[in-house]
């Protein structure tokens, strides 16, 4: 897995920087920091440091897993859609490029759901917008798959999965953010590079799916990346619930982001 991290008001000038970063750029894990550990540049040990600590938060914080997980099995589901629907539309409805582009523009007005996930999760119902999101883009599969021949169908699984994706990553990367105050950059680092390696690989599987089985392959496998995401999010939600009886409260009582109240800032650990 590849990971990026930023670090800030060090005391090294930034032509120095490059020169080690440059060394490691694009190298995996295991081999930039034994690139790092071998440079006798003073600035090595500065970005072995920032490097080690964006991977201990990956061990360290399992809601931060679950919500890298999730988001990478969700956007994998997007790129699947995304990289076979013009391909469907050119062979089975003989739709030009302009018309593609019009699609395409159709369907990016489910980036409105970034608004309102936001109000959802502000508004304590972040756990239960993520679920929604995660079935929303199970039908947009299945109405993708059982309207394949209408272009209006189509359209409409376009929107709705794009209103599930941009839902669940807006309220997931809520929790992830609330984990630690003082390291939301690297969180955000794992997260954000999570989703892109889902992405990437479900993007390459589709295109293969779509060659030996058509749209109907794509739109199974599209619909099994969400289903995949909501087994986490059932595992996360019974996880909750056994750790607030566990505390003695009798129930599982959730904070903003369906996170329970406990782990919250202020609320214990």
């Amino acid at each position: 897995m590849e990971f990026r991290a930023q670090v800030r008001f060090t005391r090294v000038s930034p032509q120095k920087a490059r020169l080690v970063l440059e060394l490691i750029k694009g190298k995996r894990v295991e081999d930039a920091l034994n690139i790092l550990i071998f440079t006798k540049k003073r600035v090595a040990a500065t970005v072995e440091k920032l490097l080690r600590s964006a991977l201990q938060l990956v061990t360290q914080e399992p809601v931060l897993r679950r919500r890298s997980a999730s988001q990478a099995l969700m956007f994998g589901a997007f790129s699947c859609f995304w990289t076979s629907i013009a391909y469907e539309l050119i062979n089975a409805h003989h739709l030009s490029q302009l018309h593609i582009a019009v699609f395409a523009l159709v369907g990016a007005g489910g980036a409105a759901a970034a608004l309102v996930a936001g109000v959802i999760g502000d508004r304590g119902f972040g756990r239960l917008g993520r679920g929604v999101a995660i079935a929303a883009a199970v039908a947009a599969f299945v109405l993708a798959g059982a309207g394949s021949g209408s272009i209006i169908a189509l359209a409409g699984a376009a929107v709705l999965l794009d209103l599930a994706v941009q839902g669940h990553q807006v309220l997931s990367q809520r929790d992830v953010y609330a984990l630690r105050e003082d390291a939301r950059a690297r969180l955000n680092t794992v997260y954000m590079t999570s989703a892109f390696i889902g992405g990437s690989i479900a993007s390459a599987v589709s295109g293969w799916l779509y060659d030996t089985h058509g749209w109907a392959g794509v739109t199974v496998f599209g619909a099994v990346l969400p289903l995949l995401a909501g087994c986490i999010f059932g595992y996360d939600l019974a996880r909750q619930r056994g750790d607030a009886r566990r505390a003695g409260t009798g129930r599982g009582v959730a904070g903003p982001g369906g996170m329970p109240a406990a782990s919250r800032p202020g609320h214990g650990s």
